[in-house]
């Protein structure tokens, strides 16, 4: 499992709420969550 999944699911959070919280959109979650892009390294 990835570990964004992972961690967002410990934390009891969608990937809309997650989204919101990082500010991002919630199709961007499900990319970095999929591995179809990389998180930024900020």
């Amino acid at each position: 499992m990835n570990r964004i999944r992972f961690f967002r699911r410990q934390a009891n959070l969608t990937q809309e709420e997650l989204g919101k919280t990082i500010g991002t959109y919630t199709m961007k979650v499900h990319r970095y969550e999929t591995g179809r892009i990389k998180v930024p390294r900020e």
